[in-house]
This record gives structure tokens, C-alpha cells and sequence, in this order.
């Protein structure tokens, strides 16, 4: 490469005998190639990581688990957006074993784990409500099981809950939740989206400001449970 001063007060002409624009390209293929390798790898573990997580469906015995997960989270998620009261009330009215006995033998609503080498990294909850509407009641992820797809497993397992279990042609889902609560966002990204919002009334003097989010699936069975 050469360059070339000119006396003129014009800034210097540079003349390139071709070997820095082969560099430059050689650098920048070798980036693609790395990102590519990159995007590669990624897919691969995060493949890998899915294929190690399976789900299992909660029974009774399974309601003190329930709680514990449920504790580890809801007071983290909440703290600044409910007073303390109404957090403990909230968890109480919610998360007593009395309330999740009776979730699930008198309102059918499912829980499923997602398990990892024996160990639940978070569980979500889905209830039908009419024959073709149902409602995912929670979901929640330890710290240790997050940023590993794990809300994605559970929502799509909800979804496929859903679609197997509609006797009709189409089915929908719906979600409650805090206007306030960030998580908005993820599902959002899983295709729902807002389709009206309330102040909800729960005693105490206490009120639940939620978005109502909704999605439609075709189903993939007609009632055969």
C-alpha cells in the first residue's frame, strides 16, 4: 500500500495496492464463519439442554413441592409491585394447601413439573373451563432453571394441554396478570397478546389489576381425552 501526500491542503489520497481489501475480507469471512459456528453450537446445546428436560404431571402428594417452588418465586416476582400484606394474603388465598387441594380435585386444574437430572425447575398450571377455553392459572421457574428454555417448555406444554384437550375445531387460553409484572413480555413473544384489563376484587380490601392475555390454537383432537 501506498500513500500519497499532496501539498494542496487537501487531505492525503490514499492508493491501496489491494492487499488491505483482501485483508479486510478475510476478516470478515472468518467472523460469519464464526458466528455461524457460533449459532451452531448454540442450537446444539440448547437442543441438548431441552432434550434433558422432561415433564411430569403433580399429584396431591406432590402439593408441599408446589409451595416451595411457588414461595421461592412469587414474593421475588411481586416485592415491587404488592405491599408485603397483600403478598401473603395473595399467597395464602393461592398457595395454601387447603386452596391446592382443592385446585386440584374440584376446579381440574393440572399442574405439570419441569424435571432435570430429578430435580423441578418450575411448574405451570392450566385449568379448563369451558369445552373449548382454558385458563394457565401459573408459572414459575426457579433461579437455577432460568435462561434454559424452561418457560418456553412449560407454556408450550400448557398450549399442547390445551389443543388436546378442546372438543372443537379451535380452542383458547387464557392468562391473568399484574399490568405491572415484566414477564408481560414473554408472553407476548409466545404469540399472546391483550385483549382487555380489569381491577378484580379478592377481599382484604385487595384488588388484582390485571392485563387478560389471550391465544387461539387449533385443537388437535375433537374430545377424545
Amino acid at each position: 500500500m501506498s500513500i500519497c501526500f499532496h501539498l494542496s491542503g487537501k487531505a492525503p489520497r490514499i492508493q491501496s495496492d489491494g492487499k488491505i481489501e483482501k485483508c479486510i475480507g478475510l476478516v470478515v469471512k472468518r467472523r460469519e464463519s464464526f458466528n455461524f459456528t457460533f449459532r451452531i453450537v448454540f442450537a446444539i446445546h440448547s437442543n441438548m439442554i431441552f432434550s434433558m428436560i422432561t415433564i411430569q404431571e403433580a399429584t396431591l402428594q406432590d402439593i408441599d413441592l408446589i409451595r416451595e417452588i411457588a414461595g421461592k418465586t412469587w414474593f421475588a416476582t411481586y416485592r415491587e409491585i404488592l405491599s408485603t400484606e397483600q403478598m401473603e394474603y395473595m399467597f395464602e388465598m393461592m398457595y395454601s394447601v387447603k386452596s391446592i387441594t382443592r385446585q386440584m380435585t374440584e376446579l381440574n386444574h393440572r399442574f405439570f413439573f419441569a424435571i432435570q437430572k430429578g430435580k423441578p425447575l418450575g411448574y405451570v398450571s392450566i385449568q379448563q373451563q369451558k369445552v373449548d377455553l382454558f385458563h394457565l392459572h401459573k408459572l414459575y421457574i426457579l433461579p437455577e432453571g432460568q435462561g434454559k428454555g424452561v418457560g418456553k417448555i412449560l407454556f408450550n406444554k400448557a398450549a399442547d394441554f390445551a389443543k388436546e384437550h378442546a372438543n372443537g375445531k379451535t380452542c383458547t387460553m387464557e392468562l391473568n396478570m399484574n399490568r405491572e409484572n415484566k414477564a408481560r413480555y414473554f408472553y407476548e413473544k409466545m404469540g399472546m397478546h391483550i385483549c382487555e384489563e380489569g381491577d378484580f376484587e379478592i377481599g382484604g380490601g385487595y384488588f388484582m389489576n390485571d392485563y387478560i392475555f389471550r391465544i387461539e390454537y387449533p385443537a388437535t383432537t375433537s374430545g377424545n381425552h
